[in-house]
């Protein structure tokens, strides 16, 4: 009978570290412990499903080994600027948005991983295309940036969601 009763406690207890390791908002895995050098934020989506957001490059490292599901966005591709020519204005044509990529990564604990951020491209001055996109990387990921709006053709960069084209205008 006490040999029962050990087991009982036993089950209890492990029931109760279950419970104690989920999220504050309850249900779920908790985010695991990690550090990271730049700008972020925990997102709790529901009483399931959390995400964390890498919001500027830095280093990521975790406590214990990690399986991980990425998603990245590169950096939107820069307007180009308008031009004029004879009675015509031609406005600038839009830079396309990042592209994204997804995967699957495991990351080893106490090892820090470089997480690069891609930047938005670079306006377009007048008479000029507009910059394209810096990437986003993580481990073996990459997401490229999106291609500057041209000024000339008036075609918007290509990327995630292609850029809008030019308008002309007396």
């Amino acid at each position: 009978m006490l040999t029962q009763l050990n087991q009982n406690i036993t089950e209890l207890q492990s029931i109760l570290d279950a419970i104690n390791a989920l999220p504050e908002a309850g249900g779920g895995s908790p985010i695991p412990e990690f550090t990271y050098t730049g700008d972020w934020e925990a997102v709790q989506e529901d009483a399931v499903n959390w995400k964390i957001r890498l919001l500027s490059s830095g280093q990521l490292t975790f406590k214990k080994d990690q399986t991980i599901d990425a998603f990245l966005v590169g950096g939107g591709g820069g307007g180009s600027g308008g031009y004029v020519a004879g009675y015509y204005a031609y406005s600038g044509s839009g830079g396309g948005g990042g592209y994204t990529t997804t995967g699957t990564l495991t990351l080893s604990a106490n090892t820090p991983y470089s997480v690069s951020i891609g930047a938005g491209g670079s306006a377009g001055a007048a008479n000029g295309n507009g910059g394209t996109g810096g990437k986003t990387t993580l481990s073996t990921l990459t997401a490229n940036g999106g291609a500057g709006g041209n000024y000339s053709s008036g075609v918007g960069g290509a990327g995630g969601s292609g850029g809008g084209g030019q308008s002309r205008g007396y």
